[in-house]
């Protein structure tokens, strides 16, 4: 149930962090650090430890 709650979070800071960006041109290598940036933050908040994140970004 951690995971879930913890996923959740995430899914909502992200939608807002890119919410913030909404309308402007963002190249892959911005969206994959901001996102890395936002994911490894809270999860350090909760856990204390320091994640490795690996983003997946795929252009459509």
């Amino acid at each position: 149930h951690d995971n879930k709650k913890l996923f959740h979070i995430l899914e909502i800071d992200i939608k807002k962090a890119l919410a913030k960006h909404k309308g402007r041109f963002l190249n892959t290598p911005f969206i994959r650090n901001m996102l890395s940036e936002h994911i490894e933050k809270i999860i350090f908040k909760r856990s204390g430890r320091r994640p490795l994140v690996l983003p997946i970004v795929v252009e459509v």
